[in-house]
């Protein structure tokens, strides 16, 4: 992994961005996630921060149309392609 460093808060390391695998990961980047299924989860990365020697992400999920239940989008145009933010 290689890191940048934004400064520390309660005792965690915030980083702006990561690297893995030649891959740059920034706050505020939309990614793939892997899933059981044959679509990948979607989400957007909120915050990266060292805990016990490990570096890991919060991220806030995306869901599609089709994965949330018909009562909440009575009334709605129904896209496939669209995101709704959780």
């Amino acid at each position: 992994y290689k890191v940048d460093i934004t400064g520390k808060v309660g005792g965690k390391v915030l980083y702006s961005q990561f690297e893995k695998g030649g891959v740059t990961f920034k706050v505020g980047d939309f990614v793939y996630l892997l899933s059981d299924s044959d679509k990948p989860f979607v989400g957007t990365i909120e915050s990266i921060f060292e805990e016990k020697g490990d570096v890991k992400v919060n991220v806030k999920w995306l869901y599609r149309y089709e994965d949330i239940c018909e009562e909440d989008i009575k009334g709605r145009d129904r896209n496939a392609s669209e995101l709704s933010k959780t």
